[in-house]
């Protein structure tokens, strides 16, 4: 999930960690395209913080079809429909001030934009060929990258 990158750099001593993290940049274990759920903070500034916020754009937009499923199979839950909330994009702040997913608006070239940001879409909605690494396999990986010297690991 999104937080493997950070318990994986958890696991490591402070030189590594510090040296991984040098190699790679924040945004490169802070960010990932195939799982975009998590907190951010961006710096619509920076160049690479805001490429970040263009991709969760994108990917908010995208997502829009399997909300609107969402709301509908609600709407069928007894009790009648429920309020339409938020799903992907929420409690967002543009240089602290509220600013809500608005699907006409550009991402702006400043100020500090906050969110927490969740995939709706699962990786087999969008390939069918898709399966989840098994634990065993997943610890075979870990030992292996762990055991690689940071040039070859990147």
């Amino acid at each position: 999930g999104a937080g493997s990158g950070k318990r994986m750099l958890q696991d490591l001593d402070d030189a590594e960690r510090e040296e991984v993290m040098r190699i790679l940049g924040p945004t490169s274990f802070g960010f990932t395209v195939e799982n975009p759920t998590g907190h951010h903070c961006l710096d619509l500034s920076k160049k690479e913080e805001r490429e970040v916020a263009l991709k969760l754009r994108q990917w908010r937009s995208a997502e829009q079809a399997i909300e609107g499923r969402l709301q509908l199979m609600f709407a069928g839950h007894k009790g009648g429909p429920r309020d339409s909330i938020e799903r992907t994009w929420r409690n967002c702040t543009l240089s602290k001030e509220k600013a809500p997913f608005e699907s006409h608006e550009k991402v702006p070239m400043t100020g500090i934009l906050e969110l927490d940001f969740t995939a709706v879409s699962k990786p087999q909605d969008k390939d069918a060929h898709v399966q989840a690494i098994n634990s065993d396999a997943w610890k075979e990986l870990y030992d292996k990258l762990k055991s690689l010297d940071a040039v070859a690991l990147v």
